[in-house]
């Protein structure tokens, strides 16, 4: 986190080996580590896969790809922060972005 300090960055981007449950336990996560210390905003990228195991759908190539971004917002000003993060990307024709607004759970008391 030092390096992200010194050189300024405005995101921090790591890989994920794509551990979970006791394996992740046993090997730790730096990934998540970063993502718990980080000042700035952390992108977790997964490596692409042709196919997939079976326990896990397969990720897409990198060549070629039509990219996908899911952002959701609930008002709130790091929601509108990652909204404007991702309309400052370069993305040019390479990408569909999607907003999903998120709503706060109102109870109704009887």
């Amino acid at each position: 986190m030092a390096a992200a300090e010194e050189f300024a960055a405005d995101i921090v981007v790591v890989g994920s080996h794509g551990l979970s449950g006791f394996k992740s336990f046993l090997v730790g996560s730096v990934s998540r580590q970063v993502l718990q210390s980080a000042k700035q905003s952390v992108l977790i990228v997964r490596k692409p896969e042709q196919e997939s195991d079976g326990d896990e759908p397969a990720l897409p190539a990198l060549e070629c790809h039509l990219w996908r971004l899911l952002v959701g917002y609930d008002g709130s000003d790091s929601s509108e922060a990652a909204i404007d993060f991702c309309s400052d990307l370069d993305l040019t024709d390479s990408a569909s972005i999607r907003l999903l607004t998120v709503l706060p759970m109102v109870r109704i008391l009887r």
